[in-house]
């Protein structure tokens, strides 16, 4: 058996382009839910978002799901073993 080589991300979209850029049309995807759910019950976050502004995100999503500030969910969890090695955090 020889060596495959991946297609790159431009080679996989043209190959099977329905596929890949399907599941990125987000609007699409939502319409299935729609036929059971009310607009205002479904809530769309962006992982854009996310990463700009954690705190900002998680109010915005504790708010929607009505279940209090987004403080008491944004607690990090620190392991405190010993002699750890963990990634530089830059």
């Amino acid at each position: 058996m020889g060596h495959v080589t991946a297609p790159t991300v431009d080679e996989a979209i043209a190959q099977r382009y329905d596929f890949y850029v399907s599941k990125s049309l987000y609007w699409e995807n939502l319409q299935m839910y729609r036929e059971w759910f009310d607009d205002s019950q479904i809530f769309v976050g962006f992982l854009e978002d996310l990463h700009a502004d954690p705190g900002a995100f998680f109010a915005t999503l504790t708010e929607f799901l009505g279940i209090g500030p987004a403080e008491e969910f944004l607690r990090v969890h620190q392991n405190k073993s010993e002699g750890k090695k963990s990634l530089p955090q830059y």
